[in-house]
């Protein structure tokens, strides 16, 4: 289960299945965004509950009560009803704005792939592999649980492939490439077209510049190409 069906199955509460919602619970214990969510959601759930719940009226203000009855019409008598909604609706409506926002760490803007891709390649994460001890780059990634990467080749540019790495770009788990070419690195991410909910126009360039780096990223078929420079 990924974060926006954890949203979903969080939203369907009356719809809510068995297996499903061990799913859930199972992506929760691994996503601290969703389990914050899950949190928030039974806190409103308890407060709404209790909020709701049946109170006995103070004897005073049953008695004022009868005697405005007595006295006005019951149409002018709810007229002033409006401070009797329930503080309950506020919070359910805070928790649907909650929701309906994306979560911290989704790449759902190119600006924020270009600071997050950025902060990676500045940080010299070490590799967790030697491109010259390893034959099949694809297949590596493969075994991990990474989708089959095609190395996209670079026309114009001389670079050398120094290792890789699975690597979690947001909540996102990424191919990371580190390349070289004139004493100079190059951080350069792959990820299926799926994982990111942008339209993007196939092998169009887009380019951020950030800080001292440029970030270009691009899309072909069903991959997602970010190389930072």
């Amino acid at each position: 289960m990924e974060c926006k069906d954890f949203i979903h199955w969080l939203r369907n509460r009356e719809n809510r299945q068995a297996e499903e919602e061990n799913e859930a619970l199972a992506h929760a214990l691994d996503c601290p965004d969703c389990a914050m969510l899950r949190r928030v959601d039974r806190k409103l759930e308890e407060t709404i509950r209790t909020g709701l719940g049946r109170v006995e009226a103070p004897a005073e203000l049953k008695s004022n009560i009868a005697l405005l009855a007595r006295e006005k019409p019951k149409a002018q008598l709810f007229q002033h009803g409006w401070f009797l909604i329930p503080v309950a609706a506020v919070i359910c409506l805070a928790l649907l704005v909650l929701l309906r926002n994306p979560l911290p760490g989704q790449l759902d803007s190119l600006e924020k792939i270009a600071r997050l891709s950025e902060k990676v390649h500045m940080a010299s994460v070490p590799m967790e592999f030697d491109a010259r001890e390893v034959k099949n780059i694809p297949a590596w990634f493969q075994e991990r649980g990474v989708s089959a990467l095609a190395i996209p080749s670079f026309p114009g540019r001389h670079f050398n492939l120094q290792g890789g790495r699975v690597y979690r770009l947001g909540k996102i788990e990424t191919a990371y490439l580190l390349y070289n070419a004139d004493g100079k690195r190059y951080s350069f991410f792959a990820l299926p077209t799926e994982k990111i909910p942008l339209q993007l126009v196939n092998n169009q360039l887009y380019r951020y510049p950030v800080n001292r780096c440029v970030i270009e990223v691009w899309k072909d078929a069903d991959r997602v190409y970010i190389l930072v420079s």
